[in-house]
């Protein structure tokens, strides 16, 4: 979807990080960004949130996205 990242957005996908880090014992990561214009100072904060709790659940993260 593009646009922002809100909030709602982590409220999706948070739990799914939880969930497969529960089945394996570390997750990779490809997030592409599509047509991304930022993210609001609420998604900010759930962004810093996840990303600690997650720091040793994530075994490769790789961030894609346009030139922009």
């Amino acid at each position: 979807m593009p646009g922002k990242l809100e909030k709602e957005d982590y409220d999706i996908f948070v739990p799914e990080i939880n969930r497969k880090s529960n089945l394996y014992d570390k997750v990779n990561l490809l997030v592409e960004l599509v047509d991304f214009h930022g993210w609001t100072a609420g998604t900010a904060w759930e962004d810093t949130k996840s990303g600690a709790r997650h720091l040793n659940d994530i075994e490769r993260l790789a961030i894609v996205g346009d030139k922009a």
